[in-house]
């Protein structure tokens, strides 16, 4: 793993609008290239490890990669 990033515990617990985020990915390694990424969205705190809540909803759209700049380890 090179960079890791979450939504803050607040932006976690959901919204009844559509509301607009961004994820601030930290770097561990700056000398490895990578040559994919991965991106896991789940609606329960540990859906990316199959359990969690069955009657969790999470809908995605608009979703962008932006990035500018050289990743710099904070």
């Amino acid at each position: 793993m090179i960079a890791y990033g979450t939504l803050s515990e607040e932006e976690s617990k959901g919204a009844a609008t559509y509301t607009p985020f961004t994820i601030k990915l930290k770097y561990r390694d700056l000398t490895r290239k990578p040559k994919y990424i991965i991106v896991v969205a789940s609606a329960s705190m540990y859906g990316d490890f199959f359990t969690g809540s069955s009657g969790s909803q999470m809908y995605i759209d608009n979703f962008e990669l932006d990035y500018e700049g050289e990743p710099a380890i904070e």
